[in-house]
């Protein structure tokens, strides 16, 4: 199957709950010398609307409440160390995976999912480190491709992967793809 196919099968809907916030992220708004919600909120960039966007996933993840979604704008995202997710967010890109990547460079895991209810959708996921690209001990994770990483997908507890590829990641003794230990893995493509 043409790979621009799979990823247009990709892209998924992202909608807040009723009553709750949808935060933006644009990677063209990252600044390094901000570090907290307060320091964007300081220079005009709020994370309520595109043009106002926070410049940082983890920025956005510490400002949502449970039950906001984090609505992430077209762009590469360089990751310098991991974002823990212990709230029931949602993660999910405007455009889908194609034009939506999360990178490491090989020197981070990218996310961990540890709440139930959280969920990742429509991303790219590259160059993870560590114990895996992307670690999902609850939630789920869905319509994203986890690709040149170590491990793509560590997944355990009742964490969920869905309908994702995995591919082209390395990997010591416990497995390149996927390294599960508990957690369900459905309708994915490992290659």
């Amino acid at each position: 199957m043409n790979k621009n196919i799979v990823l247009g099968m990709l892209v998924s809907a992202c909608f807040a709950a009723s009553g709750a916030n949808t935060w933006y992220v644009d990677d063209d708004n990252y600044n390094e010398a901000y570090t907290t919600p307060q320091d964007y909120i300081d220079h005009g960039f709020d994370g309520k609307s595109k043009s106002t966007a926070f410049g940082t996933i983890q920025i956005a993840v510490t400002k949502a409440s449970s039950g906001d979604t984090v609505l992430v704008l077209p762009g590469t995202y360089e990751f310098k160390s991991q974002v823990v997710i212990q709230k029931k967010v949602k993660i999910c890109s405007e455009q889908g995976p194609g034009v939506t990547i999360f990178d490491g460079k090989g020197k981070t895991s990218l996310i961990k999912v540890q709440v139930a209810g959280a969920e990742i959708s429509g991303l790219t996921l590259k160059g993870g480190a560590g114990d895996g690209t992307v670690r999902i001990e609850a939630g789920v994770m869905r319509n994203c491709v986890l690709c040149g990483g170590n491990r793509g997908v560590y997944l355990t507890g009742s964490g969920r992967v869905s309908s994702c590829i995995i591919s082209n990641n390395t990997g010591g003794v416990t497995g390149a793809g996927v390294y599960t230990w508990g957690g369900t893995l459905e309708n994915s493509l490992i290659c």
